[in-house]
């Protein structure tokens, strides 16, 4: 009855053992399995928020972290507008099959376009964002404070609302009262005064409260939050910690598209996926409404972990991008040096290697047959980049497909002479050295034989796609900040041009002042 191996006096019980978090969501799940209700304090919550009056009148694509079997969404988008609602909550789909009331007993939430993760929040992929977070009287249930909030805060778009409740426990020491106290067995984390204050810090308050009546009623210290998203990332570090739901195996994600006619006929093979050694998730897909013995008959098999509405059909392929797949899709190696061959020793099929006919710096974008991705991340052979800054330049480019997506150390300006320059106000250019852009600009850039035959003997190739992205969607890059966390490693023994050549900043002009006037565009 003791938590002190995880406990901090300073920011109290963070995160705690696998076994330990499993415990407490039995006895979570024993509570609501016995229970004949339809909310859970949605009222007091709703009280405390001041009634959501903070809120805009509509909130877009909604999700809920910790949803629980009755959601506080109901409450939240009562009279209001939404485009669409998420609802992640690990036993999700125990609740649907087992709790008489639970709000999303068929699938779906009223009407709106619904995707249910039966998955713990610390193992979100941030693939997508959302107009509208809520977690409330969440962060005590889960197995990982500080990875929850991280995955939580980046989920929200730029100016999106976050609306949180949590309790906090600065008299708390890591103990159980007794060994009847039962507020213990159900909530392993607690989390301090101070963490609260680091979350608030990522966002501009709309409303606050540290003294209402459910607070007063429970006798705890606490926040009730509504804010709105600063354009950063949460820069805490995500602990090292393995995840706490079965990791199956498998390699192999199979979709069901499943309606009430077929749902029955469809189970033995549900059960076949289910029991393959090589499956590691199912997701369902329905194709029109369920009732909820349909549903349940469904819902047995423990691999199924999406579960995506009717009303969402249109929109399937989207919704299953929080499937975690490897960030890579394939490498494609291009040995551009004629004078002296290589042939790598290469035992991975992700790796295509290209021998270059000639040596030119265009080869980096003459390469669309060998890509099955829209996104496609050019970078130097003498750079090394974590695979957190990576994720963080996919996430801001899927928002913004259209766009070229560079890091903030590449950033390059343009005066009005049209002068490359290194510092300057306003970045124009990304250089070639990490740059993230849509395949579509591989085959436009390639196709423009003016182009190709001015950047064949040049090293503008990068000025190049920046003008001809600008000239197709009159926005310049987008750049993402550096961290101890997310960062980019030059290796030693560089031998690029720029380094050699005393004259690159002159040879660097004559390329944008050449791409402004080929494009008939301003750059600066």
């Amino acid at each position: 009855m003791s938590d002190e191996c995880f406990y901090s006096n300073v920011t109290g019980t963070l995160s705690v053992s696998c076994e330990r978090w499993h415990g407490a969501q039995s006895v979570e799940q024993i509570t609501w399995d016995k229970r004949i209700t339809s909310t859970d304090r949605n009222e007091a919550h709703a009280k405390s928020f001041n009634y959501y009056k903070s809120l805009p009148q509509h909130v877009g694509n909604v999700i809920e972290i910790g949803a629980g079997p009755f959601t506080q969404a109901q409450t939240i988008v009562q009279g209001k507008t939404a485009t669409s609602i998420t609802l992640i909550e690990p036993m999700a789909f125990h609740y649907m099959t087992n709790v008489k009331r639970c709000f999303y007993k068929n699938g779906s939430f009223g009407s709106l376009p619904t995707t249910i993760l039966s998955i713990p929040a610390e193992e979100l992929s941030n693939v997508r964002k959302f107009d509208t977070l809520i977690m409330i009287n969440v962060i005590e249930h889960v197995y990982d404070a500080i990875s929850i909030l991280n995955a939580a805060i980046n989920l929200i778009k730029e100016n999106g609302v976050f609306i949180w409740h949590e309790r906090l426990w600065n008299n708390y020491l890591g103990i159980a009262n007794s060994k009847h106290d039962r507020e213990f067995q159900l909530h392993p984390i607690r989390i301090k005064h101070v963490i609260a204050k680091q979350v608030l810090s990522m966002f501009d308050e709309k409303y606050i409260s540290w003294d209402t009546e459910e607070l007063r009623r429970l006798q705890n210290h606490g926040v009730y939050f509504i804010g709105q998203r600063h354009n950063m990332v949460a820069k805490t570090s995500i602990p090292q910690h393995s995840p706490c739901i079965e990791q199956i195996g498998g390699r192999q994600t199979i979709i069901f598209f499943i309606s009430k006619e077929n749902a029955t006929l469809i189970q033995d093979q549900l059960k076949l996926v289910n029991n393959a050694a090589n499956t590691k998730l199912i997701v369902i897909i329905q194709t029109d409404e369920f009732n909820d013995t349909a549903m349940s008959n469904v819902l047995q098999f423990k691999k199924i972990r999406i579960l995506i509405s009717y009303q969402h059909l249109h929109n399937w392929k989207k919704e299953v991008t929080y499937i975690h797949t490897p960030i890579i899709n394939k490498m494609i190696l291009i040995w551009n040096n004629r004078n002296e061959p290589f042939t790598p020793i290469i035992d991975s099929p992700k790796i295509t290697f290209i021998e270059a006919e000639v040596n030119s710096m265009n080869n980096r974008f003459n390469v669309s047959q060998y890509v099955h991705t829209d996104a496609v991340l050019m970078i130097d052979d003498d750079v090394l980049i974590s695979e957190s800054l990576l994720s963080l330049m996919l996430l801001r480019w899927s928002e913004n497909i259209d766009r070229l997506v560079g890091i903030s150390s590449d950033m390059r300006f343009v005066n009005s002479k049209n002068e490359y320059l290194v510092k300057g106000k306003e970045p124009s250019l990304v250089i070639g050295k990490t740059m993230l852009l849509h395949r579509k600009y591989l085959q436009k850039y390639m196709q423009d034989k003016a182009l190709v035959d001015w950047n064949d003997k040049r090293f503008c190739e990068d000025i190049s796609m920046n003008a001809l992205i600008l000239k197709k969607t009159h926005l310049k890059p987008l750049f993402v900040p550096m961290t101890a966390h997310s960062s980019r490693r030059n290796l030693p023994d560089i031998d690029g041009a720029s380094s050699k050549d005393n004259n690159w900043y002159i040879r660097r002009t004559e390329c944008v002042q050449w791409a402004a006037e080929y494009f008939k565009i301003q750059l600066y």
